[in-house]
């Protein structure tokens, strides 16, 4: 298994073909490298392609702290010339998509471009706002799992992604 180590931070990735531009793929909250396997296997025919864990996703490690934006961020920044990695396409969905647009604001050279599916509000207004931090304390709080839980089935009900997927995924701590 690849993996890049950041000081003491070790991020799992998959790489495969050639061609240009190269491209990104940068999974959303409660997903691993795998989310984008569909869109990774069918590109590596006529790109360069790379997909990987966020910290404390799938393979990567757990750290305590750094799971802000501009950290997540960062982590993709440094990943891309640690592993041959030249100006890619960044493509990300829901909190993948809110880091590459974070990547984009903080590291303006390092993207040739950004495909931002589906993702959460960057700046949301006060009444939004004070809906996600009432879910983040839930989410700490000791119904945590269970909130978690429900949020995945809701998903799965939605039809987001099948119900058979959704139960092989990796656990992705904290998250998860």
């Amino acid at each position: 298994m690849p993996y890049a180590r950041r000081d003491d931070l070790r991020l799992y990735y998959e790489q495969a073909g050639r061609g240009n531009p190269p491209l990104v793929f940068v999974h959303g909250w409660c997903c691993d490298h795998s989310f984008f396997k569909p869109q990774f296997e069918y590109f590596q025919s006529s790109h360069a392609v790379t997909t990987f864990d966020l910290r404390g996703c799938g393979g990567s490690d757990r750290p305590e702290g750094g799971y802000d934006l501009p950290s997540l961020a960062d982590d993709l920044a440094w990943l891309c010339p640690e592993i041959g990695i030249s100006r890619p396409v960044v493509i990300g969905h829901s909190l993948g998509a809110m880091i590459a647009i974070e990547l984009a604001a903080r590291h303006p050279s390092l993207p040739s471009a950004v495909v931002a599916d589906d993702p959460g509000p960057i700046n949301p207004p006060p009444e939004i706002r004070s809906i996600y931090e009432r879910f983040a304390v839930e989410l700490e709080g000791p119904d945590g799992e269970a909130v978690r839980r429900a949020w995945v089935e809701e998903a799965s009900g939605r039809q987001l992604m099948p119900s058979r997927e959704l139960r092989s995924w990796r656990r992705c701590a904290p998250y998860l």
